[in-house]
């Protein structure tokens, strides 16, 4: 009844215990009852009868020792079965989760291309009216950068064009020749067409050209149409008092209006002339609605017979009076043509007041 109060291991061990005095016990008790014949054959006066009958009442006394099942078995050879038996629990436990492992893998593989497909087959179906606005959408977008890129290069070619066609239309050239009669002569060349007619134009120049009033933004010096002003050069400035005759001649397909200066200077002797043309011809693609000008100015100085001057003086002259009164009618011709533009164009005068400006 005592040993239910041990666990396994504890009846083991007092097992092994018990084993290990039994295994004592045997190996002294011959040993003892040798000794024992021994010394009572040899010196022991005790007689035979006796010694048998103390033997006989030794052994009646004796208990009798009951012999100990070899059952349970020892401690070493349990632990071994134990062992032996929780290693093959874990190969079997291996095994299992081998076998697991294995169909995981087997399952992932086959696992990627059904999700890929059930996420495909979700698309087409969940969220194919998403997709196809989207989609929808995409296409406009790319359809607008396309247009925009095609109009941006359009305009970036049109301004090239525009600005090669201005470049020749309205193209000025400044030349400056030595005339055998007239010497050294400053010519300037201008052209443009016009969205207005002939007639328009024309008496548009004319009216510009023949009103008679002063610039008030030019003060303190005043300019007249009688061309009464001061040329302001590097090396100095230079009064002149200037005449102009200017006539128009109407034809059938062309106006001219032609004009003549005289630019009188305080040196005696010493004039700057000028002559101007300005044509107006009627366009050949839209001959009633549409006019081309074209205009000729002609610059140079003119020295008087019998006038004796030293060279640097004629040199003063020339670069203070001439070269300056030669910018000013350029820049004239040029706001001239600008004025008739802005006129048919019934744009407001911005360009042709600056260049007003600017010429006076």
């Amino acid at each position: 009844m005592s040993t239910n109060f041990f666990e396994t291991d504890d009846m083991a061990t007092v097992a092994e215990a018990l084993a290990f005095i039994d295994a004592c016990e045997g190996s002294t008790s011959p040993s003892i009852n040798g000794n024992t014949s021994g010394s009572d054959s040899g010196d022991s006066p005790v007689p035979d009868k006796q010694l048998s009958d103390v033997s006989i009442d030794s052994k009646a006394l004796k208990p009798k020792r009951k012999r100990r099942s070899k059952n349970p078995a020892g401690y070493s050879t349990r632990l071994l079965h134990r062992k032996k038996a929780e290693m093959q629990q874990l190969r079997e436990e291996a095994l299992q989760l081998e076998a697991k492992v294995e169909n995981l893998r087997r399952t992932r593989e086959v696992g990627v291309g059904a999700l890929a497909a059930h996420a495909t087959h979700l698309k087409s179906k969940a969220e194919f009216k998403w997709m196809e606005m989207a989609m929808i959408e995409f296409q406009r977008r790319q359809q607008s950068e396309d247009t925009n890129r095609k109009l941006r290069a359009l305009v970036a070619n049109q301004a090239k064009v525009d600005e090669a066609l201005r470049g020749v239309v309205m193209k000025k050239s400044v030349l400056e020749v030595v005339d055998k009669q007239l010497g050294h002569t400053v010519e300037i060349v201008s052209s443009a067409p016009l969205s207005c007619s002939m007639e328009a134009a024309s008496s548009s120049l004319w009216k510009e050209l023949s009103t008679i009033r002063t610039y008030p933004d030019n003060t303190p010096n005043v300019m007249e149409k009688n061309f009464d002003q001061i040329l302001r050069g590097h090396a100095g400035a230079t009064p002149i008092n200037g005449l102009q005759f200017m006539r128009k001649f109407d034809e059938a397909d062309r106006v001219v209006l032609t004009r003549a200066y005289r630019m009188l200077l305080p040196t005696d002797g010493l004039q700057l002339r000028g002559n101007a043309w300005t044509i107006f011809s009627r366009s050949k693609t839209n001959p009633s609605e549409a006019s081309d000008i074209h205009a000729f100015v002609q610059l140079y100085m003119e020295v008087q017979p019998g006038f004796s001057a030293r060279p640097e003086d004629v040199e003063y002259v020339k670069d203070v009076a001439f070269e300056t009164w030669t910018t000013k009618m350029r820049g004239h011709a040029q706001y001239l043509q600008e004025m008739l533009i802005e006129a048919a164009l019934g744009a407001p005068e911005g360009a042709s007041q600056l260049l007003l400006k600017s010429a006076c």
